[in-house]
């Protein structure tokens, strides 16, 4: 095979290599990731000096009891029994030196035996969801009214009054647009506004659009604008 041919090939590879690399990057959320890497981290600190590679499912229940002793939630060590499978069975062991995929195994989390004590954990230390209080519509006006009357301050209380009126989340309304492009968008008529989202948390591979509205309140204008 000529020189300059085998050099392109191999050019090309990296380039798909790269894309791969991006692509699964972008596979979960930035916190899922760093979530995943402090739970992994965890395991290896607990192991040591086995090899967590080498971890079997005794060794994981143990590290689930270890983690109730140190005060995690059950909620936080069931997620990381599901940053355990994640390693084992896609990441693998080749992971740390760039490869992921290579030398992958069953999880030892996967295991009876640590299902159960999970179970066990659940009913000892399960408790209720606590749920946070709705921020009702004059906490959020004196949260608006608290605001610099300057860009900054305006900006502000567009977003206050925005993400409580539409149920959105920070981060959906943070990322909006006005012109129709990117993941979310704004479309304005006279009776308000309509929050269009091509991506969300329930919906991370733009399956659907969604719409979610936010009437004007012409009888408020300080609190808003929409439709004057």
């Amino acid at each position: 095979m000529p020189k300059d041919l085998t050099v392109a090939i191999i050019r090309d590879l990296a380039e798909l290599d790269r894309g791969v690399h991006d692509y699964r990057a972008i596979s979960r959320r930035p916190g899922t990731w760093e979530s995943y890497n402090l739970a992994w981290q965890r395991f290896v600190n607990f192991c040591a000096p086995k090899d967590a590679w080498k971890a079997t499912p005794e060794d994981v229940a143990r590290w689930c009891v270890y983690l109730v002793g140190k005060g995690l939630c059950v909620s936080t060590i069931a997620g990381s029994l599901s940053a355990l499978k994640f390693y084992f069975e896609q990441l693998g062991k080749g992971h740390a030196q760039g490869r992921s995929g290579v030398a992958t195994r069953k999880s030892p989390s996967s295991d009876e035996l640590v299902r159960g004590v999970l179970r066990g954990i659940k009913r000892r230390h399960g408790k209720p969801v606590v749920r946070k209080a709705p921020l009702l519509l004059d906490s959020v006006e004196k949260r608006m009214d608290a605001q610099r009357d300057d860009l900054k301050g305006l900006r502000n209380r567009a977003m206050l009054s925005l993400t409580w009126a539409s149920c959105r989340r920070a981060s959906e309304i943070y990322g909006l647009n006005v012109e129709h492009r990117g993941d979310g968008w704004l479309e304005f008529d006279e009776n308000g506004l309509v929050v269009v989202l091509r991506r969300s948390k329930s919906n991370q591979e733009n399956r659907i659009e969604e719409r979610y509205g936010a009437p004007a309140r012409p009888s408020a204008p300080r609190y808003c604008r929409c439709g004057l």
